[in-house]
């Protein structure tokens, strides 16, 4: 093995004097030979150069760059932002560490690390990038038992939030695992990497733009979904929501062009369960969009709907979903909602009612839906029936 430590790097050292030189956009002053050349220190292994077997390789989680030195007998170097790879998979698959794309599908083969070295940071952050190719469900648990462990450090929720696959691929497991525990703590995770940490919220908006938040919406839609794991996405939400950055551009009450967030907010509350609904409240109140009422999620909501939206798109989504609420579960309405919906039904009604645009064919469409749900889903079907003849 000795003898091998030294003979590898010195075939290395001798390729490079033969090796081509790459020129990046054709500057010659700036030339290097293709052949990586090691040394005893780490250094960057610049664009399309090539990397020799027996080499230590590590991707540095917070530059994005691949690093390379001589292997070292005894590797006593262990730090927080750095993952240590194996040079002889080349330079190929380092490159797609650094992609957003997903890597091609392979077959399964043997995880790098060792079990022992799971309770160490490196190794449990490539044991998440991996499993889609290692499947094995017993060490993906211990590396996220991990991972929980440390994720409520700030300078860990920097580091991570900083990777561009990691996200992607907690994500992953989280919507494809079978095992209930890993899903709840693949979302326990995120939100804790995410809470009270301005710069993880901010790498975290800049890195994952590929549609992992809609998705978590989209799960909090589903029928199968536990009250548990509900709660751990609005953890997520209320992680980015408490952020004002974050917060003005996606929860915006008086910029329907900047409330994404709030209207998809708003969509699945009727697809959430009760203890669901109340964080979904509080994040509304530290919102600062509705006062601390102490009253009953469902009723709060329905104030909410009443007093708060700013603009028609907004209280068209709102009222939409508390019409669907009603139907399903028959809320207890009370007298102010009810005269304050009458109210709103007749000023529509007589066109009396101040718009924040241009009245479109399906604001209109929506002004019909209003006075027909006033009777319909919020009070007596028969008086539809008797204002239509009048």
């Amino acid at each position: 093995m000795k003898f091998l430590l030294h003979v590898l790097p010195l075939l290395a050292l001798a390729l490079v004097a033969k090796s081509i030189l790459v020129c990046p956009n054709g500057v010659h002053s700036n030339c290097y030979p293709q052949i990586f050349q090691p040394s005893n220190e780490w250094q960057v292994v610049r664009e399309d150069q090539q990397i020799p077997a027996g080499l230590h390789v590590r991707l540095n989680l917070e530059t994005g760059e691949t690093e390379a030195r001589l292997l070292q007998a005894e590797n006593d170097e262990k730090t927080s932002d750095m993952v240590l790879l194996d040079s002889d998979e080349g330079s190929s698959e380092i490159q797609e560490r650094k992609d957003l794309q997903p890597r091609p599908k392979a077959s399964f083969k043997k995880s790098r690390v060792s079990e022992t070295e799971l309770l160490d940071y490196d190794s449990s952050v490539i044991e998440v990038l991996d499993y889609e190719h290692t499947k094995d469900a017993k060490r993906l648990e211990k590396a996220i038992d991990t991972l929980i462990e440390l994720s409520h450090d700030i300078d860990f929720g920097v580091q991570l939030s900083s990777h561009p696959l990691f996200f992607t691929a907690l994500g992953k497991i989280a919507e494809t695992s079978r095992d209930s525990a890993i899903v709840e703590k693949a979302y326990r995770i995120m939100g804790s990497l995410l809470r009270n940490n301005p710069e993880a919220v901010e790498n975290f908006t800049q890195n994952n733009k590929s549609g992992l938040i809609p998705k978590l919406y989209n799960v909090l839609q589903s029928k199968e979904v536990s009250e548990v794991v509900q709660k751990r996405i609005l953890g997520i939400i209320h992680a980015l929501a408490l952020d004002m950055t974050y917060a003005f551009q996606n929860f915006n009450v008086n910029d329907a062009s900047l409330s994404e967030g709030l209207n998809s907010l708003i969509s699945v509350f009727p697809s959430l369960k009760a203890p669901a609904r109340d964080r979904l409240v509080l994040i509304l109140e530290d919102l600062n969009l509705l006062e601390n009422q102490g009253s009953e999620a469902n009723e709060t909501f329905l104030n909410f709907s009443r007093d708060s939206l700013g603009s028609e798109k907004q209280f068209q989504t709102v009222f939409r979903t508390l019409a669907e609420l009603h139907e399903a579960e028959n809320l207890t309405v009370g007298k102010d909602f009810l005269q304050w919906l009458s109210k709103e039904a007749e000023e529509r009604k007589a066109g009396l009612k101040r718009r924040d645009g241009e009245h479109s064919r399906e604001d209109t469409e929506f002004d019909s839906y209003i006075a027909s749900a006033r009777h319909v889903v919020f009070g007596n079907p028969n008086a539809a029936r008797k204002a239509d003849e009048l």
